[in-house]
């Protein structure tokens, strides 16, 4: 995906890892990630990771977005990404962006967390979006968007609690 072009997914079977869009029946698993995503995260603390919170979210995110697993072996779930698409309040292009996306730490030496992106990538495509955005805090990561994904930075976000 050089050069700014999207990733087509090998659709996207490597071995006994599959991508596919989540399912209701996925809903507790996808929770269970989503906890140990934020646990990993600086901003782990300012995160509601409650049960139901979580799932509701993605409950919502179900109806206005997407979200792909990772599938191993047939019954396992590894990795997750979930995205929405919207008209850019500034630019007025049709934007993807990413949510959250997770691997477990288990299944990091596979092929989920690249074959998750060319999904989204796909499917971001399928939506009319022509931009993405993801988002990081981890400078490794960061390295790994600009020089072999073809992403360019774009803003940082801060964060303040306020009463």
């Amino acid at each position: 995906a050089r050069g700014g072009g999207f990733m087509t997914p090998a659709l996207v079977e490597a071995s006994t890892l599959v991508i596919r869009t989540a399912t209701e029946a996925d809903l507790p698993r996808i929770v269970e990630m989503g906890q140990h995503f934020i646990a990993s995260t600086p901003y782990r603390d300012q995160v509601n990771a409650d049960v139901e919170a979580l799932g509701e979210s993605l409950r919502l995110l179900f109806t206005i977005g997407t979200v792909f697993v990772a599938e191993r072996d047939g019954d396992d779930l590894v990795g997750m990404l979930g995205a929405t698409v919207y008209s850019h309040y500034l630019t007025h292009r049709r934007t993807a962006t990413e949510s959250f996306w997770w691997v477990e730490p288990e299944a990091r030496g596979t092929r989920a967390w690249v074959n998750l992106l060319a999904a989204f990538e796909a499917w971001a495509h399928d939506q009319g979006a022509r931009v993405i955005e993801l988002g990081s805090w981890n400078p490794r990561l960061d390295r790994v968007y600009e020089r072999r994904l073809g992403y360019v930075a774009g803003e940082r976000i801060y964060r303040k609690e306020i009463p």
